[in-house]
């Protein structure tokens, strides 16, 4: 017999200025509303953490918005749960390296698993598994 599994795959997941209270606090109700109770009762939970977290603001010269959120952000990400949070996109470099490296130490430290972005193209280039 087949076991089922269950995986969320979220989409851009992003605290901003008018919601970064409400991640800092971990108040996933206001935040994802019913979403909820499907993220607790999933296997697997994925989504695309479209900001670095940061601990100092080191905004870049960039075209377009400079997103960032506090490291304290991740305890709602952690309530939900999320399980994998994707790194690769338009917005993990708008504090640098130091707003990278800030996003992945975070992470793991609270068991948050990363993928799409490293510390060096050699970690980066490594196949991401789970298991």
């Amino acid at each position: 017999m087949t076991e089922k599994v269950e995986i969320i795959i979220g989409s851009d997941v992003c605290p901003t200025e008018s919601n970064q209270d409400l991640f800092c606090r971990a108040d996933v109700k206001n935040l994802f509303n019913d979403l909820v109770d499907d993220f607790r009762h999933s296997d697997l939970n994925i989504i695309n953490l479209e900001c670095p977290l940061i601990k100092e603001p080191a905004p870049i010269a960039k075209c377009g918005p400079v997103l960032g959120a506090p490291v304290e952000a991740i305890n709602a990400l952690n309530s939900l749960p999320v399980h994998v949070a994707n790194l690769a996109n338009n917005h993990i470099l708008d504090h640098g390296a130091r707003g990278v490296e800030t996003t992945l130490k975070t992470c793991q430290d609270t068991g948050i698993r990363t993928v799409g972005a490293e510390v060096n193209l050699d970690e980066a280039k490594k196949c991401f598994r789970l298991r």
